[in-house]
């Protein structure tokens, strides 16, 4: 027999629903100055080569280096006031975020565990629709849904434009923070250098879907009624039913296959075992906001054993993947957010619907303001 508990409290400002289950079985230290400056085809192409400051015990530094919208070649470096954590966490977090920012637009790379927020301007983003934001080991792509001007900031502060298949629109881009590649999302799937050059190529004749990111680097995709997943060679199919959330470990699918009712399965990428939750589909994603191929991809843990899943349109539930228990959230940021979580899998970094930064500890089970605003995109890099 089950128990099920539910209780909502307000908590900083965002709202806070539990769901219980009991288990069938179980960061002025420095200063930084910015100098001028259907089948699938897999190819594999190598190159040659609400804006305030808020109190904090933790100084920040902000180095701004500014390009003219139409030179890539025009930059001077300034310091501007800078944005500070509002806290610090329990702990490190090994993790350092970039943001993309509006009023002004900038990308900022957020140290937090020092506290130390460096803000680089960037022109205004003309596109009809957000720009995703993606990271390599020393330089963070503001890149375009249209095909207009993105920008390239690299952590000595220059900023240029994209080069080569980076300047192109995208509908979708993957990156991990380590890698000097993203995915990015065109007619056919590219992964692309951070100069621009072609790496590899998923397409063929089959229309490819582009439906999220693994958490890992790699990006999701749907043919036909399959879903698959980018890999350092060919592409590896994850599941014929849905996908609910990716990790680097593991996989949560929504299995309509064997049952009328849905069940939720948790896929090992390493081993392909497959192992069902006690929590019902239902819990997480019920009728009233089905989880569709096209819907928003959650993000699982490193470790593998949480999920943030998407229940609602701003809605996120936590689920443990070993107990079952859920735990969930309201105002998650729009449509093109994304998700951070720190390596030891302690702490989840995500955008407010009204732009603000917070962190999920999920040991204590904490929201955390950062006290960043303005954030339209989100990305990470380990430490």
């Amino acid at each position: 027999m089950q128990r099920r508990t539910l209780w909502v409290q307000m908590t900083l400002g965002v709202t806070v629903t539990t769901i219980e289950r009991r288990p069938n079985i179980a960061g002025l230290v420095m200063t930084a100055v910015v100098l001028m400056a259907g089948g699938l085809v897999w190819v594999v192409a190598r190159s040659q080569g609400d804006n305030e400051v808020v109190p904090s015990t933790a100084a920040a530094v902000s180095s701004t280096s500014t390009r003219a919208a139409a030179s890539s070649a025009s930059s001077s470096a300034s310091t501007v006031p800078a944005s500070v954590l509002d806290r610090a966490l329990p702990s490190a977090s090994g993790v350092v975020l970039f943001a993309h920012i509006a009023d002004p637009s900038a990308v900022l790379r957020i140290d937090v565990d020092r506290g130390t927020v460096v803000t680089t301007r960037v022109g205004p983003v003309t596109s009809t629709a957000p720009a995703f934001l993606a990271v390599g080991p020393s330089a963070a792509v503001v890149r375009p849904y249209d095909n207009v001007s993105g920008y390239v900031v690299a952590d000595s502060g220059s900023v240029s434009d994209p080069a080569g298949l980076l300047s192109g629109g995208t509908s979708m881009v993957c990156s991990d923070g380590r890698r000097d590649r993203v995915w990015l999302a065109h007619e056919s799937l590219v992964q692309v250098g951070y100069d621009g050059s072609l790496k590899a190529q998923v397409g063929g004749a089959q229309q490819l879907l582009p439906v999220g990111c693994d958490g890992a680097g790699e990006m999701l995709y749907r043919s036909g009624s399959d879903t698959l997943v980018t890999a350092e060679g060919p592409p590896t199919l994850i599941t014929t039913n849905k996908v609910i959330a990716a990790g680097p470990q593991t996989f949560l699918v929504r299995d309509c296959a064997a049952t009328a009712a849905c069940a939720l399965t948790v896929i090992d990428r390493t081993s392909g075992q497959r192992r069902s939750l006690t929590v019902d589909s239902a819990a997480v994603t019920p009728p009233s906001f089905p989880v569709l191929a096209e819907g928003r991809i959650g993000s699982i843990s490193p470790d593998g054993h949480t999920a943030a899943v998407f229940r609602a349109q701003r809605e996120v539930v936590f689920v443990d993947l070993v107990t079952g228990f859920g735990q969930g959230i309201s105002a998650i940021g729009g449509e093109f957010q994304s998700f951070v979580w720190s390596p030891n899998s302690r702490y989840l970094f995500w955008i407010t619907g009204n732009n603000k930064l917070f962190a999920f500890d999920r040991d204590t089970r904490d929201f955390i303001p950062l006290g960043t605003n303005n954030i339209l995109a989100l990305a990470g890099r380990l430490t």
